[in-house]
């Protein structure tokens, strides 16, 4: 691995008035961490930090920092930030690391070659597209690949199964599923329709059973049963893990609470107000509740991280709950909708919305999407669209927030009861008209 220079100077003075003034020198503040040492306060050039994210090995490379030209640190990211207004880097974090000692990090998963499960109908699975690991910092991959070539319908690749570069340990279980194919809806449509009969022959042979058999026989029937109708009533994706991650997208503190940027923050809020959520706990650098929302299980996520990083937290997040990308829901604002407007979407780009850049970059993009309407900068408004969707609503729109955030809600439930395509002819159809 190659380990990249960058030029750093000790920072004495502390503060938003000396910070302010190091940003103008085209500087910005970083501290390096060291266990079991004091932190060191230092400044970095921005330009630096962007080419060590723009490398092979981006979050993942090794940094070494020369220090005035007195000492050299050998040091990798831990956090980066930028503005929420300008999207500059606006401070760094950095931890010492010693070549040969081992670190944990995550680095991205990725398939090759045509599975003969997709080839035969199926549909490839990425359970995991990052994977954490544990391995010497100069021994950190650019990513690790495997070889699905003659993965069949619903089967699995194991964490176990992984061939890892020398020195490289995944932090799974050994039986954690990584990577699988799922069987043709035809074929789960024909699973479900066989579900009821074995429901009602297993109520036959409990008759002569003793009572706590019976019992248990019968809410296996029930389970079949109910298994049957969720199949057959085009639940899709969402009921194939017990746990389904929505997360609403924002900003964190007081002075975002009402932007056009925080949507997803207020859909969430919402649907943890009708389910009853437990309080909202810090996990995952984001707050983070459970609750059962349209019958489904479901963590409640609101990243902590601004905007810009919300993938850092869903990803720890997904991977903690086993939930594949198709399983996670997004809320967020929409600016290419007209203010009112709700939508459903799976999958696609990013159209330009960083916090869905940073989860796609993270996750994949084949995540459900609900988006909320937020509308475009009207002529005459000074700034550009960040300033745009950083700004408060207006008082018309305020008035007619909480319908349109009762509705994104219900947009969320119904994907979740429905599946995302019958949620889509539901949701995609209507266009509500402009508040007033």
């Amino acid at each position: 691995m190659e380990i990249i220079k960058i030029q750093a100077h000790t920072r004495n003075d502390h503060g938003k008035s000396p910070a302010k003034r190091l940003r103008r020198e085209g500087l910005i503040p970083a501290v390096a961490y060291s266990k079991g040492e004091a932190a060191e306060s230092l400044a970095v050039a921005p330009k630096a930090i962007a080419l060590a994210l723009k490398s092979t090995h981006g979050k993942n490379a090794v940094i070494e920092l020369d220090v005035d030209g007195k000492k050299q640190m050998t040091v990798m990211l831990r956090e980066h930030t930028y503005h929420p207004l300008t999207r500059e880097l606006f401070h760094a974090d950095f931890v010492h690391v010693k070549l040969g000692e081992p670190v944990d990090v995550v680095v991205p998963l990725t398939a090759s070659g045509k599975a003969a499960g997709v080839t035969a109908g199926g549909t490839l699975r990425m359970v995991y597209r990052s994977l954490p690991i544990r391995c010497a910092p100069e021994a950190i991959p650019v990513s690790i690949d495997h070889d699905i070539t003659a993965l069949g319908l619903n089967e699995a690749v194991k964490a176990s199964a992984l061939k890892l570069p020398a020195g490289v340990k995944v932090r799974l279980a050994d039986d954690q599923t990584v990577i699988n194919i799922v069987a043709p809806e035809k074929e789960r449509e024909e699973e479900a329709a066989a579900a009821p009969a074995a429901g009602a022959a297993a109520k036959k042979d409990e008759k002569a059973a003793p009572a706590k058999k019976d019992e248990k026989k019968k809410l296996r029937a029930a389970g079949a049963w109910r298994e049957a109708r969720r199949a057959s009533s085009g639940l899709a994706r969402f009921v194939e893990r017990a746990m389904h991650l929505l997360v609403g997208l924002g900003n964190p503190g007081r002075e975002y609470e009402s932007t056009r940027h925080n949507a997803g923050f207020l859909v969430v809020d919402e649907l943890a107000r009708r389910a009853g959520a437990a309080a909202w706990s810090r996990k995952f650098s984001a707050e983070l509740a459970r609750a059962r929302v349209a019958d489904q299980d479901v963590a409640l996520l609101k990243p902590l991280t601004y905007m810009n990083l919300s993938g850092q937290a869903a990803q720890p997040a997904a991977a903690f709950f086993k939930v594949a990308t198709p399983d996670v829901l997004v809320v967020h604002d929409e600016l290419d909708l007209p203010f009112g407007d709700v939508r459903i979407k799976q999958g696609g780009g990013h159209a330009g919305h960083n916090g869905l850049r940073d989860l796609i970059a993270r996750l994949g993009a084949d995540f459900v999407r609900v988006r909320v309407g937020v509308g475009k900068p009207p002529a005459g408004f000074r700034g550009d669209t960040a300033a745009w969707v950083l700004s408060a609503f207006s008082a018309e729109e305020s008035r007619a927030l909480g319908e349109v955030v009762g509705r994104a809600a219900g947009a969320v439930e119904d994907a979740l009861r429905l599946g995302a395509t019958r949620a889509m002819n539901l949701h995609n159809t209507r266009r509500p008209a402009p508040p007033g």
